[in-house]
């Protein structure tokens, strides 16, 4: 090259690696008793939003699955519904609770369907948690897919193996899924105690071995 060819010695910035951060996640507590109220509070028509994020973090869709959602492919009865991945690029089945249901049917008797499940467009979906972070939650990362990740989490700490999860978020990865399905410092310690205190339990109770009469 023309820099080596003139002995131009020229140090190039070196390129740092990136760390990994876990995402944050937040617990069913947190969205039953500090987000699901707030937005009650927020927004001047909250059905709509509650049923939405309720929704998002019981089931784990992304937001343009949430988007792409049809009232016709929401099974009340079997707490099952279909929605349409762009990310797969195919319809794949989700879940929800008996609380979801009552809440999008609230919503759903308040306004009929027009263009999708929820009337709204991915922006849309985004602008509640935009609003509820912006007015309630400054301190916390909150955005649509921290409810994935909260739902990961929340089936890995209760004992649901990755691939499960894996299917249940629709990874192509499972590396992907290791990362959204974080272990809380909780269930790791219980887990530990377990392993460990049960050995040293089953050592303590060992007897030595009788000595034989000489």
């Amino acid at each position: 090259t023309f820099l080596k060819f003139r002995k131009i010695r020229v140090d190039l910035p070196r390129r740092h690696k990136t760390i990994k951060r876990l995402p944050n996640a937040i617990s069913q507590d947190q969205l039953e008793q500090s987000i699901i109220p707030m937005a009650y509070e927020t927004f001047s028509h909250p059905e709509k939003a509650v049923a939405i994020i309720d929704l998002a973090f019981k089931s784990g869709l992304r937001r343009s699955e949430i988007a792409a959602l049809k009232r016709c492919d929401i099974d009340f009865d079997n707490l099952r519904g279909k929605t349409y991945s762009k990310k797969g690029k195919r319809e794949r089945i989700f879940y929800f609770d008996s609380v979801s249901r009552i809440r999008m049917l609230k919503y759903f008797s308040s306004e009929t369907e027009k263009k999708n499940a929820f009337n709204t467009t991915e922006d849309g979906i985004y602008y509640y948690f935009y609003k509820l972070k912006k007015e309630c939650f400054k301190e916390m990362k909150f955005h649509p897919h921290l409810m994935r990740s909260s739902i990961a989490t929340k089936l890995r700490n209760e004992g649901a193996g990755l691939d499960y999860i894996q299917d249940f978020l629709d990874h192509q990865d499972i590396s992907t899924t290791r990362i959204y399905a974080g272990i809380n410092d909780g269930v790791k310690q219980k887990v530990y105690l377990e392993i460990m205190e049960g050995k040293k339990e089953a050592k303590t109770n060992a007897r030595p071995p009788k000595r034989q009469k000489e």
